[in-house]
């Protein structure tokens, strides 16, 4: 095959108002989003501008920003850009208006959405909440940390976990935040996983999450308890029951929030957590296919109405949000002393809403036809090559989700490659490898960053709302689904040979 030459590159020469837009998508973040001098990519690979001609497997992780994002930003440059410099009056704009639509799709009357330019973030925020609404000792307890994140578990436990917050303040990685430094924050595990890698029953799930909560609140502190929507390898193990249990057995003293940064969830699920008294975090840089990092924490209406009369939030989160990330209500409240607005985390999420939104036009049936053809061509593939195998079998009875597919890597002879050599991996398939006739090795493909799964690494190869919205759009009285499906299965087909090559090649 041929590649199209892509109509953005990074090393060509480009109009300022194209590299002032990319500089304002990746402000506001950590050291997750700087950008190799050379390339314009951040340390998972992607750039800050669109790169149509590489393959999007990657969702479980991060993606890049498609064509429909990048016209949004454009849009609103138009719009507030004020002729090219953007003003605070402009951002606390976009910030309200961003809070508002995503109030819209998926919050409820009294609910309360936070702006945050991460997931990880995100948890700093819910730690914060619970912290000051309830001023006692927290449990907090953290289901999966192997899957959802590996810097989830500091954040969990009001640390930093990283050198550099989003809004630019250096620190001490691993150190409490300010104002927290005497704080009695106790976090607990729950893992999904045996040991080997098979998922535990939701029975044997329920009975430890009892048992940690019934502990913590014996000794009298509250109770953080997160449930987990969907894994990095599309697991999905619900625990809402259990979790509302808990919470109406001891209300006031254990708080629930939904960890929904995939969003493989839809809207109507976020707002029945919310109804049921959860938090839920979610993102727009995973199956929404906005540009890494955008999160944002939806509050219940009754956690929202508490936190008004709630003390200030700690000194150390004006490193890692701003007063118009918070509605008014909030705002004048809590967010004593920090900064007005944290320009790219609005930024990224008009990427994500553009996409999302034209998700939200893709008629269902034919959603879940792509995703189900999507996955039976992957584990046809995986299924019949030496190097890498399904973690779920088609009879496998798990709840998963099937847009996160889920593959074993493999050495030659059969063994598992480690973690090391699983990134290794990752990180070959999206580099261009070989001579320049070589199109296959020269193509750049993004999956997902490796999970341990027992012994093994899992990468995963993801459908995202975009690539869904561009099937769907390709499907017409006279086009079949196969027909639509083409594009995508030369992509497939791209990255099963590319693999194989690197595998040849004794990567």
């Amino acid at each position: 095959m041929s590649l199209k030459k892509s109509p953005i590159q990074y090393t060509q020469r480009r109009s300022d108002h194209i590299i002032a837009m990319a500089d304002r998508i990746v402000s506001a973040g950590d050291e997750r989003l700087d950008r190799d001098r050379a390339t314009g990519q951040n340390a998972y690979g992607i750039p800050s501008v669109p790169a149509p001609d590489e393959v999007w497997f990657s969702s479980s992780t991060a993606t890049g920003i498609g064509p429909r994002g990048w016209q949004a930003l454009q849009d609103i440059e138009a719009t507030l850009g004020q002729g090219g410099r953007w003003g605070q009056a402009g951002f606390n704009a976009l910030c309200g208006s961003i809070r508002s639509r995503i109030q819209a799709r998926m919050g409820i009357e009294g609910s309360a959405t936070i702006l945050s330019s991460s997931g990880t973030d995100a948890e700093l925020l819910m730690l914060a909440v619970t912290e000051r609404g309830t001023g006692t000792p927290i449990t907090n307890i953290v289901m999966a940390p192997g899957e959802c994140g590996s810097d989830v578990m500091v954040a969990c436990d009001g640390r930093h976990s990283r050198a550099r917050t989003c809004l630019g303040a250096m620190i001490e990685k691993g150190t409490r935040l300010t104002g927290w430094e005497a704080a009695d924050i106790r976090t607990e595990t729950v893992d999904i996983r045996t040991p080997k890698g098979a998922a535990r029953s939701r029975d044997d799930l329920d009975t430890e999450i009892t048992a940690l909560t019934r502990m913590a609140l014996s000794e009298g502190r509250t109770v953080l308890l997160h449930v987990l929507d969907t894994s990095r390898t599309g697991l999905q193990v619900s625990t809402r029951g259990t979790a509302q249990r808990l919470m109406q057995a001891a209300p006031g003293q254990v708080h629930g929030v939904v960890d929904a940064c995939q969003l493989r969830c839809d809207a109507a699920q976020v707002r029945i957590d919310l109804k049921n008294g959860f938090a839920v975090i979610v993102s727009g840089s995973n199956f929404a296919g906005g540009p890494p990092f955008s999160a944002a924490m939806i509050l219940p209406p009754a956690l929202a109405t508490a936190m008004q009369s709630a003390p200030p939030l700690p000194m150390g989160l004006r490193d890692y949000c701003a007063a118009h990330d918070w509605p008014k209500t909030l705002r004048d409240t809590l967010c004593d002393g920090m900064l007005p607005h944290n320009g790219g985390v609005p930024l990224r999420w008009v990427a994500a809403l553009a996409e999302l939104d034209a998700f939200d036009r893709v008629d269902p049936g034919i959603t879940e036809a792509i995703i189900a053809r999507f996955e039976a061509e992957i584990l046809a593939r995986a299924s019949t090559t030496p190097f890498a195998a399904p973690l779920f079998q088609k009879d496998d009875s798990t709840p998963r989700s099937r847009s996160i597919v889920p593959l074993v890597t493999l050495r030659p002879n059969g063994s598992p490659l480690s973690m090391s050599q699983a990134a290794e991996l990752c990180r070959a398939l999206r580099s261009p490898l070989g001579a320049a006739s070589d199109t296959i090795r020269q193509r750049i493909v993004h999956i997902g960053e490796p999970v341990a799964v027992g012994e093994h690494a899992a990468l995963c190869v993801c459908i995202d709302a975009p690539r869904i919205t561009d099937i769907a759009s390709r499907i017409t009285d006279d086009r079949s689904l196969d027909s639509a499906f083409a594009e995508t299965l030369t992509d497939i087909d791209d990255l099963f040979a590319k693999w194989a090559a690197l595998v040849d090649g004794k990567l």
